[in-house]
């Protein structure tokens, strides 16, 4: 019999259920032991009459083969003469002396041999069993195996009952069979027939009885791989509950091992666990990334922990309807379709005892975008790249291009977008993505940009001139009377081009003049360009100055890169170059033009000193220049600045860009006094402060009566009003305010509402810029002369956003340097070389007018030009001196000794001696009324270019100078105003005049 460690199965069950671990087989099985009784007695058994006598010795007469025995008799006669059936009562064999079986021992079966005979065998004779049952505990138990109907034999004979299985319809366990009360009970019935006479007797005899019980050794079970004592016993067992088992419930998943042994080898053991499988768990999942119809889902499985050793099955499920809830397993990757769009996934863990289901999250299926691609739009210049319109789109989207360089709209949500910033030229590939899936390729070409080519003597296509939204190329020579405006130029290598005096290249981008090409702007020919873009190749621009002596200067700047002072004017004694920096500082001649700076140049020496003047004509070589130009000023410093393009810029734009950095004035250098070395300066030959043209947004001034010049190339620009206009190449001075800081030069200065503004004089300027065309100005410009040519001049102007108190941007002072005459307004006790003064203009407005003379003699004042309200304005001059108020629709002439005089003269714009009556004038289809605090005014036939309001005193309430429609209403004046004039001028002249009550 070998001894090993038995066979043992592990047992699984799930949180709160219950099992047990089995062993396959028992340590040692179908062990017998023969024990024969120790004792035996006579045990009274109810309506039992005959007794069993047992000998004494051996003890109970039972115990042994060895023909000693037990017996009972039944003797017939006497009273039992009749005869008949008789039970006897119990003979119990007990003391069997089983305490060798192992106390761990499984009861099997139990076997009882009896050995006996009678000695009467006849049919009606004899003895048989009664009962044969086995005793525990002093009781007899279980089945009766007697023999019921079969005679005990005459020779002594053993027979069995039960068997090495039979257990006698009870329950062993190893105390009752060791229990010495253990036993085996028996009784039997006695027949004998009834005599007449005599007795007879049957007698039943037993020589021993003997018990075989079978057992096995079951498997002992241990909390230890060793030693210890054991827990348990039996082919099945349960720790749960049980003492030292460590487990007091099945309620926490986990694994508990045990091992089972033989209690003949209990160093040999078999683990084997205890399984408590939990319920698995599974981390949160996620969406899974938008897919497109046929892509393939293949989530990522999540972490989980099964709470098992074991799992029967996991995996990913799919909604199988939208909202449905129902799901079916699925195998990843899963090809999706467009019906899979929002199905919800899951993913499930299932071990022996239950499933577990993760959360659920949507599926989304994309459907592929199909857009529709418009028509690009055609570039232009003030749109150089194209865009192009995609309808079709849904949800969020990306756009792929190639190329892609500059565009926008690439990205976005709707269903609509506009691609912008497509190149001229290019064809673009473009696919369409709303997160997942991607369009097919969409081809989109876009033109080119529209283009002008100037070749043999004309331009390409329909001979059109260019427009702004062309690019012009010149492939030949162009020399005609012509301007040109285009988006952008290029001058091709072979080409001579030029632009004559007093016409222009007006361009909205860059120009490019090719290595071998020439561009040539004649004098006063303009190059004017919109946009900051960046120039390349090199132009000429000439300038042509007015007639000089060898002493004379002039001040430039340079409109073109890299521009030297010797490169402009190479004929100049070397030590003649100066520029400005709060002195005048000589500089070599080598030195770079800063842009937007000025220089003061003296004449060529090859040019006489006296008499026989000269024009010297400049010639800037270079790329010309088309960007800001910021510089930064020191408060109340004078700056020589200068022009930084080839083109004239509004002086008044350049005012109001800066108001806050210079005082406001700007003065032109005439140089129409001759250099004298008695004028203080640092250096030898200095100019009159009177030869400094002025300029403010007030107006300008000239230095001298005006002479009639009709060479329009070489015009006499020093005997012009300045009045808005800075040449290209014109230097001025400016002084800075107070505060000082940047200022800036840009590209709008360049244009006027648009047009190019006339570039002929260096300091004869044009209307004013776009950005002040509607500022109101009612100007009179009057000058002090003599017949010797003695000249001043000063302005008085009417002007919006000036006041009555000294302001820079509206009122110049007067420089009091000429030796011979000065003229000049007085306001706050300055001379006013230009005064500004508030609106609206008042009749009854006086101004203070003073002059200084070295020369006594004859002298007079006249109007030299007016506009504005002035054109229909009488103007007075008092003479405090003589008591004469003069009209000076005609020179006022008077007679002055040296000196100054600020008392004498007063203008004034009403005949204060006059009584005047005022008269309604009519004019035909012109319809003057008022209604509830609104005059109408109503022309039935001519456009309205005026409309004056004023009250009885003179005194304007109102003035539109630019009316320019046929009728129109007047609100919102004072209340104070109950009596009014209402004057209508029409285009074509006429005059229509109202007295209303307002």
């Amino acid at each position: 019999m070998a001894i090993s460690g038995p066979a043992a199965n592990s047992v699984t069950v799930c949180i709160e259920g219950s099992g047990s671990l089995t062993a396959s087989a028992v340590c040692i099985a179908g062990v017998d032991i023969v024990k024969n009784a120790g004792t035996g007695a006579n045990v009274a058994k109810a309506e039992s009459i005959l007794d069993w006598t047992i000998p004494t010795n051996p003890i109970g007469g039972i115990t042994a083969d060895d023909g000693i025995v037990a017996s009972s008799t039944l003797t017939i006669g006497g009273l039992l003469a009749g005869g008949g059936t008789f039970a006897t009562n119990y003979l119990q064999a007990r003391n069997f002396d089983f305490s060798g079986i192992p106390s761990n021992a499984i009861i099997k079966g139990i076997q009882v041999s009896v050995d006996r005979y009678s000695d009467q065998s006849e049919s009606g004779r004899y003895v048989r069993d009664n009962t044969v049952s086995l005793i525990k505990n002093n009781f007899i138990v279980g089945a009766n195996k007697a023999v019921i109907g079969s005679n005990w034999p005459k020779i002594s004979a053993a027979i069995d009952y039960g068997g090495v299985s039979d257990l006698w319809g009870t329950t062993w366990t190893i105390n009752d069979i060791k229990n010495p009360n253990f036993g085996v009970a028996i009784a039997v019935n006695i027949r004998a027939p009834g005599v007449v006479l005599g007795s007879t007797t049957t007698t039943a005899n037993v020589d021993y009885i003997s018990v075989i019980i079978t057992y096995d050794i079951p498997v002992d079970w241990y909390k230890d791989p060793s030693g210890g004592t054991p827990i348990g016993s039996g082919s099945s067992f349960n720790p749960v509950g049980v003492a030292n088992s460590g487990l007091a419930n099945t309620n926490t998943a986990g694994i508990h091992t045990y091992y089972a042994a033989c209690s003949t080898a209990p160093e040999c053991r078999t683990p084997v666990d205890f399984v408590i499988n939990g319920v698995p768990t599974i981390e949160t999942i996620v969406s899974p990334a938008a897919l497109c119809p046929d892509g393939a889902l293949n989530p990522v499985v999540p972490a989980f922990d099964a709470k098992s050793p074991v799992i029967t099955a996991d995996g990913w499920q799919l909604e199988t309807t939208v909202g449905g809830g129902n799901y079916a397993n699925i195998i990843v990757p899963y090809t999706v379709s467009l019906a899979d769009n929002n199905k919800r996934i899951r993913y499930y863990v299932s071990n022996s005892c239950t499933t577990t289901y993760s959360n659920v999250v949507a599926v989304t299926v994309n459907s592929v975008l199909v857009p529709v691609i418009g028509i690009p739009t055609q570039p232009i210049c003030t749109e150089p790249t194209a865009s192009v319109v995609v309808n079709g789109l849904s949800g969020t989207w990306t756009v792929s291009a190639i190329p892609n360089i500059g565009l926008t709209g690439l990205t976005g949500t709707g269903s609509t977008t506009t691609i912008s910033g497509l190149t001229p030229g290019t064809t673009y590939s473009f696919t369409f993505s709303n997160g997942s899936c991607i369009s097919e390729v969409f081809s989109v070409e876009v033109e080119n940009l529209p283009v002008k080519t100037w070749k043999d003597d004309a331009w390409d296509g329909d001979g059109t001139d260019p427009t702004i939204d062309a690019k012009v190329i010149f492939e030949s020579d162009y020399n005609i009377e012509k301007s040109v405006t285009a988006c952008s130029c290029e001058v091709k290598s072979g080409a001579v081009v030029v632009f004559n005096s007093g016409y222009y290249l007006k361009l909205r981008n860059e120009l490019i003049v090719d290595p071998d090409g020439l561009l040539t702007f004649e004098n006063n020919a303009s190059l004017v360009q919109i946009n900051n873009v960046v120039n390349s190749g090199v132009i000429s621009y000439k300038r042509i100055t007015t007639p000089v002596n060898r002493y004379d200067f002039t001040y430039w700047s340079s409109p073109v890169i890299d521009m030297t002072l010797k490169q402009l004017s190479p004929g100049t004694f070397f030590d003649k170059y100066f520029k400005y920096d709060n002195a005048w500082v000589s500089i070599v001649r080598e030195t770079g033009m800063h842009i937007g700076e000025g220089y003061s140049v003296r004449a060529p020496q090859i040019i006489a000193i006296n008499g026989n003047p000269a024009r010297y004509p400049a010639v800037f070589k270079g790329v010309p220049y088309n960007d800001e130009v910021k510089k930064n000023l020191v408060g109340n410093r004078v700056y020589l600045l200068g022009n930084p393009y080839p083109s004239a810029i509004s002086a008044e734009a350049f005012l109001i860009a800066n108001e806050t950095k210079l005082n406001g004035t700007l003065y032109f250098w005439t140089h129409n006094s001759p250099p004298s070395e008695f004028i203080g300066g640092d250096k030898k030959y200095n100019y009159t402060t009177n030869d400094y043209a002025t300029y403010n947004r007030t107006g300008g001034t000239a230095t001298r009566a005006a002479i009639v010049d009709t060479d329009f190339n070489y015009p006499d620009i020093n005997s012009s009003i300045p009045n808005g206009n800075i040449a290209a190449a014109q230097g001025f001075f400016a002084q800075a305010s107070a505060m000082g800081g940047e200022i800036v030069f840009n590209n709008s200065m360049r244009l006027t509402e648009n047009a190019v503004m006339d570039n002929s004089q260096f300091f004869k300027l044009g209307t004013t810029s776009k950005a002040t065309s509607r500022v109101e100005k009612n100007r009179v410009w009057l000058n002090l002369s003599n017949e010797e040519g003695a000249f001043k001049q000063t302005l008085i102007g009417y002007i919006t956003g000036a006041t009555n108190n000294y302001e820079g941007n509206f009122d110049g002072v007067s420089y009091d340097g000429n030796q011979y005459v000065d003229f000049y307004s007085i306001n706050q006790e300055l001379n006013l070389s230009i005064q500004g003064r508030a609106l609206p203009f008042q009749q009854k407005d006086s101004v203070a007018l003073g002059y200084k003379t070295a020369i006594a003699g004859n002298f007079k004042i006249n109007i030299d030009h007016v506009d504005g309200l002035m054109t229909s304005q009488k103007v007075f001059l008092e003479d405090k001196t003589t008591q004469v108020l003069h009209d000076l629709k005609e020179p006022y002439s008077f007679t002055t000794e040296k000196g100054i005089f600020n008392d004498r003269f007063v203008l004034l714009y009403e005949d204060k001696n006059a009584v005047e009556e005022i008269v309604d004038v009519n004019v035909e289809g012109v319809v003057i009324s008022t209604k509830d605090k609104i005059i109408a005014i109503d022309s039935a036939s001519e456009i309205i270019k005026t409309i004056s309001v004023y009250d009885f005193s003179g005194k304007y309430v109102y003035y539109d100078a630019a009316v320019n429609v046929a009728a129109t209403t007047i609100s919102n004046l004072s209340n104070a105003h109950h009596a009014l004039i209402v004057q209508v001028v029409l285009e074509n002249g006429k005059k229509a005049v109202k007295k209303i009550i307002y």
